[in-house]
Formats: structure tokens, sequence, C-alpha cells
């Protein structure tokens, strides 16, 4: 068994508003020992609540990026909506068709 822990941040700290446009970084975390071992790519979808749109909500880290030293990837998103309801970004992640984690952060919003 492989772990990690992943983690999310965005390119801003500051509260969003409607109209924002920013990056999320979806960052694998250190891999355990057997990481090298890993034959196929790690997806990663990126999933929200509505008050967002992404632009390709799939990507992924093949192997060759991994030995690389890749761990991080990014998604642009744009804040379209606001209202009361929760506001999520999650990242789930997939290895050969499982799920296989999942990190999260919910954003500040303007008042």
């Amino acid at each position: 068994m492989i772990r990690s822990t992943p983690s999310l941040r965005l390119s801003t700290q500051r509260p969003l508003k409607v109209g924002d446009r920013f990056t999320v970084f979806v960052n694998i975390g250190k891999l355990s020992d057997g990481w090298t071992l890993l034959e196929k790519p790690i997806s990663v979808e990126l999933v929200t609540s509505d008050h967002f749109q992404i632009r390709n909500a799939f990507k992924r880290f093949s192997p060759n990026d991994l030995r690389k030293g890749v761990r991080v990837i990014r998604f642009q998103v744009k804040m379209v909506k606001a209202n009361r309801a929760p506001q999520i970004i999650r990242a789930y992640f997939n290895y050969n068709g499982r799920p296989s984690g999942m990190t999260e952060w919910v954003p500040q919003l303007s008042p």
C-alpha cells in the first residue's frame, strides 16, 4: 500500500467574490516507499459546489511525472455564484479505477 498526504490550496487568500478567477493547487504530497512501483496514472478530479466553474476538471499524475518529482497539479477556477449554501472545492484521487483519496478546501467568501 502506498500512502501520501494530499493537500489543496488556492492562489489567493482574500475572500472570494463573483467573477474572481483563481488557481487551485492540488498537491499529492509526500509518497511512502513503494510509489516507484506505480504503473498507471493517478487521476485527479476537482469537484466543487455550484458557486464555481472549473476549466478541465480531470487531470492526472503519470508514473513518469511522479518519477520526475511532479507533485502539484493546477486547476483554473472561476467563482460564478454567491449564495448562503456551503462553498466547497474537493479533489478526488483514483488509481487503476479505484478511489484512493480526497482532500478539500472550504474558501472564505466576501460578505
